[in-house]
């Protein structure tokens, strides 16, 4: 009888309404619109971020793959360039050496006087004991390297090359620059100002790779055979590297 008296006495009068619920009805649906909203925008703002990193990232792997490719192209280049079609390039007031003395050297490739250069084991434009630029290699190299890299120079990268002697420890270290070298220079588009090309002048690339801000140096290496006055065989790389200009425009 008590639980019959209890089961009635819960039951609301015939008539009259029960706790208004409207309200918070319509506040929890405003909330979960919100959320919802919050929850889109967050998506969407992620995946604009994801494919705005994931381009710029591909960007980046393309123009490295297209400088990279570019550099290798270089390396053979450098087998049919006739050296007296450089005679003409201005390198500009800075430079010590003028292209112009390539003038008599016709008929031979960039490739030919730069592996008579460092036949006697220096790189230095000459061959034996001579005063004279008598194989002016590197004087070729830098002229080349001045029309060639334009095209990189343009997109705002700088570049430095150096030819690697594999005769040496540790094995392929850049040639280093002889005491009694005719007006000593580098193989850069850097200006003797610049910190990098003072870098450049203790290791080549590795250094300048250290020294660099932005960490982004793009190295690629061309192989090649060099026979001594005595018929032996020594291997030697042409390395250039490259990276986003550190310098100041203008």
């Amino acid at each position: 009888m008590a639980l019959k008296n209890l089961h009635n006495n819960s039951r609301m009068p015939w008539g009259q309404k029960g706790p208004r619920r409207g309200p918070l009805r319509a506040q929890a649906a405003i909330f979960d619109g919100i959320m919802f909203l919050l929850l889109v925008s967050f998506s969407v703002g992620m995946m604009f971020m994801f494919l705005s990193d994931y381009g710029i990232a591909q960007s980046r792997a393309l123009r490295s793959s297209h400088l990279l490719n570019y550099a290798q192209s270089i390396g053979k280049t450098l087998y049919s360039i006739d050296v007296s079609s450089l005679k003409s390039s201005n390198l500009g007031a800075g430079f010590p050496v003028n292209c112009d003395v390539l003038a008599k050297f016709k008929s031979n490739t960039v490739a030919d006087l730069l592996k008579r250069d460092i036949s006697d084991g220096k790189f230095d434009n000459r061959f034996g004991q001579s005063d004279e630029p008598n194989a002016p290699g590197k004087i070729a190299l830098r002229c080349a390297l001045f029309e060639l890299m334009k095209p990189i120079v343009g997109s705002g990268f700088d570049y430095h090359a150096e030819v690697l002697d594999g005769d040496v420890a540790p094995r392929f270290s850049p040639f280093p620059i002889e005491q009694d070298e005719v007006e000593p220079f580098l193989v850069t588009n850097l200006p003797r100002d610049d910190p990098n090309y003072l870098v450049a002048l203790n290791k080549g690339c590795d250094s300048i790779s250290a020294n660099l801000k932005s960490k982004q140096l793009l190295a690629i290496s061309t192989p090649f055979r060099v026979f001594d006055q005595q018929g032996v065989n020594h291997d030697h790389q042409l390395r250039i590297c490259m990276w986003p200009s550190e310098r100041p425009a203008g």
